[in-house]
């Protein structure tokens, strides 16, 4: 699952406020060193790191991949060892018994923290410039990403790449323009959004291009599936200018084997999708490892 750039946006934004949260709590720390009060109790309870509000952040995160969880682990770790040195700093003044040593360290856990966390927001913009800003998508460099880190079943399901193409899209553009264009692609990827399930993902591969990652349970399966997306884009109206505009996909959609690269994959279903071209348009092709394309559904 990848994921969307709405989710990625929010998550930026939370961070953003649950960093200016920390920032209000360092001056509460030294807050508390100078006056008696709530906000020391606040810094002095052992479980402080758990009731701030980048805790309540932290808590709503659901990585995606290893290497997010490895971070993620990480931002706890320093979040929890930043309140700890915090506290220790907070009681040795209380007792009169300041020590450069508990300084030191609370500076240090404050730039260890603050390093996690900038790594973190960085990799989330990085995240957000992979999609395409016009449909949402994610695009190729994410797709890569998917391949690169191996595509393996699912609960028994095998992976497959569904190649979409919109027809006769230079005519769209020719007769209603760009910005219509544009819109079409714009709701062409909310419907394929929608027609996509739990476990698979639509990307924007390139000008008119959509590919599906899919998982199904046999060929057959998967046909039916890329059936079903050709035939529902087929019947959507789109609306663009108050005028009703039609759109079909012609597509070609092949399991991706083990050891399978993109370009593999790519390659095969990109052929299928040639030969619906030939055919006429409108339709979805199967592909399979020794290249014998049939027609799974016709206009």
């Amino acid at each position: 699952m990848i994921r969307r750039p709405e989710d990625i946006d929010l998550a930026i934004l939370d961070l953003n406020k649950a960093m200016d949260a920390h920032l209000e709590w360092v001056v509460n720390v030294l807050d508390a060193c100078l006056n008696d009060g709530e906000l020391r109790d606040n810094i002095m309870s052992s479980s402080a790191h758990k009731r701030c509000r980048f805790s309540r952040w932290l808590r709503k995160v659901s990585p995606l991949d290893e290497a997010e969880k490895t971070c993620i682990a990480e931002l706890n770790t320093t979040h929890h060892h930043m309140h700890d040195t915090g506290r220790q700093l907070v009681s040795a003044l209380i007792r009169g018994e300041m020590q450069s040593e508990l300084v030191d360290a609370f500076r240090h856990a404050l730039i260890t923290f603050s390093g996690v966390l900038i790594r973190y927001k960085t990799w989330l913009i990085a995240l957000r410039s992979q999609h395409d800003n016009l449909t949402g998508l994610p695009l190729r460099q994410l797709l890569n990403d998917t391949f690169d880190n191996g595509m393996v079943s699912l609960s028994g399901k095998y992976p497959y790449l569904l190649l979409m193409d919109v027809d006769y899209f230079k005519k769209i553009n020719d007769t209603l323009g760009h910005l219509a264009g544009d819109n079409i692609l714009r709701c062409l990827a909310s419907e394929l959004r929608k027609s996509a399930r739990q476990h698979d993902c639509v990307f924007r591969y390139g000008g008119e291009e959509f590919i599906l990652i899919l998982y199904a349970s046999s060929d057959t399966t998967a046909a039916d599936i890329a059936a079903r997306i050709g035939l529902t884009i087929s019947r959507h109206s789109f609306v663009i200018n108050e005028k009703r505009v039609g759109v079909t996909l012609t597509s070609g959609i092949t399991r991706i084997f083990p050891g399978d690269t993109l370009e593999k994959a790519v390659s095969r279903a990109d052929k299928a999708l040639y030969e619906g071209k030939k055919q006429g348009r409108n339709r979805a092709m199967f592909i399979n490892s020794q290249h014998s394309i049939a027609l799974i559904n016709a206009a």
